[in-house]
């Protein structure tokens, strides 16, 4: 059997906009993964970096178990600094990449992913997405509610339903793909494919032969198209593997995605933010027996579910199957904070609208008074034709009047004569 070997390329830019970049990578023999930071100065680059760290530690004959453990314990880590340090507080991060693990002695890619960064596949020519954003937009597409042309421009396209430490529970998706001698792989944070779309992906990944020069392609279009974020890219090739005649689509469908969740509560009285806890919650993916008793009592508030295989149906949901990726999964559960977010900022913009058409209303009504309250049409005005009569008094004692009963004259403007005169009749 052949044994992988891979060649990589990786690049990361502040953009032309932030003035720091809270992304964070990281590239060795066994990890090549990306970290997009949220919470600002000094706590969005501190959880990516923590992220980045936590991964770096795999080496050696890894397994997937192991991946994913590394993915929960830098989940606690960040939950952990961010309730003890007021500094960090409300920080977490995305992550998204490849851990090249063992599965039954075979060398494979487990690709990991929380949040809304993203890692592609390129093979023979054809790009194909393989994670599955944790986002809001994501949600209304997978709904049919907008297309992916109006998510890339939705105004809460930025609100993610999944992140390392925002709580507890956390779920993660992982894929084990088999190392296909020619593969090339894209994982990035959102501030590349907010820029750029999928064909400008495509055309780079293949116009440029190195991985080096593919990633710093990629971060120089972001920048290029507005470098409204950060972005950090990393370019996979596997050079030597599995050869791709012997790998079918059902092959990669067979065991395409395991979604892991380790569920946990706030409000459990036995949860110890000052506690290392990240030991009690280790996942094994073998590990089909969820009804065994605690072994003492330290055992946290977090029940860990076995991996689940998707079904044909779940593959098919809201996506052609004829790519092997899906785009959903019916078990998913989003962290509540991020939910909350989201129907906060949703509230937020209905209350906006409101707000600015009330506000409309009033400045129309202001204009209306304004143009029909500040004259009278009752007086007559230069270039009027009046009748006279109702301004002749005519009493008892008064000599009749001779004249006509209405005379109509018109008033003409006087400004312009002489002073002392009055308009000819």
């Amino acid at each position: 059997m052949t044994t992988p070997r891979f060649l990589v390329g990786s690049a990361s830019d502040t953009g032309r906009v932030r003035s720091m970049n809270e992304d964070a990578f990281v590239v060795t023999e066994q990890v090549f993964a990306v970290a997009d930071g949220m919470g600002g100065h000094l706590a969005g680059e501190v959880a990516s970096a923590m992220a980045a760290d936590n991964l770096r530690t795999l080496a050696g004959a890894v397994s997937t178990d192991d991946a994913v453990n590394a993915v929960i314990s830098a989940n606690l880590a960040i939950l952990n600094l961010s309730r003890n340090d007021p500094a960090h507080r409300g920080m977490g991060t995305t992550l998204t990449g490849i851990a090249v693990v063992q599965v039954e002695g075979e060398t494979r890619l487990a690709v990991l992913n929380v949040g809304d960064s993203r890692t592609y596949r390129l093979r023979a020519g054809r790009l194909d997405q393989v994670s599955i954003d944790h986002s809001y937009v994501q949600e209304l597409v997978n709904a049919g509610h907008i297309t992916e042309a109006e998510a890339r421009v939705h105004p809460q396209r930025n609100i993610v339903t999944r992140a390392l430490g925002i709580e507890p529970g956390i779920g993660i998706d992982v894929w084990t793909l088999p190392a296909v001698r020619g593969d090339r792989f894209l994982s990035c944070s959102d501030g590349l494919v907010d820029e750029v779309t999928d064909d400008v992906l495509l055309d780079a990944l293949c116009d440029f032969a190195e991985p080096q020069a593919a990633a710093e392609e990629l971060v120089r279009l972001a920048n290029a198209a507005g470098g409204r974020d950060n972005t950090t890219v990393i370019v996979l090739d596997v050079v030597e593997g599995v050869d791709p005649s012997d790998v079918s689509d059902d092959d990669d469908r067979a065991t395409l995605l395991h979604y892991i969740t380790v569920r946990g509560s706030d409000l459990d009285p036995t949860f110890d933010d000052t506690r290392d806890n990240t030991l009690d919650v280790m996942v094994n993916l073998d590990d089909q027996d969820n009804d065994a008793e605690p072994d003492d009592d330290d055992t946290p508030p977090w029940e860990t579910n076995p991996p689940r295989d998707l079904t044909a149906a779940v593959l098919s949901h809201g996506r052609d199957t004829t790519n092997g990726f899906p785009t959903a999964h019916p078990d998913e559960t989003p962290n509540t904070l991020a939910r909350r977010m989201a129907n906060q900022a949703r509230a937020n913009t209905r209350l906006v609208i409101a707000g600015a058409a009330v506000a409309l209303v009033a400045i129309i009504l202001v204009v209306i008074a304004a143009l029909t309250g500040g004259s009278s049409n009752d007086g007559p005005k230069p270039g009027d034709t009046v009748a006279i009569t109702d301004f002749v008094d005519v009493t008892a004692d008064s000599t009749p009047d001779t004249s006509p009963d209405s005379v109509n004259e018109t008033i003409g403007d006087a400004s312009d004569l002489p002073d002392g005169t009055t308009p000819a009749n």
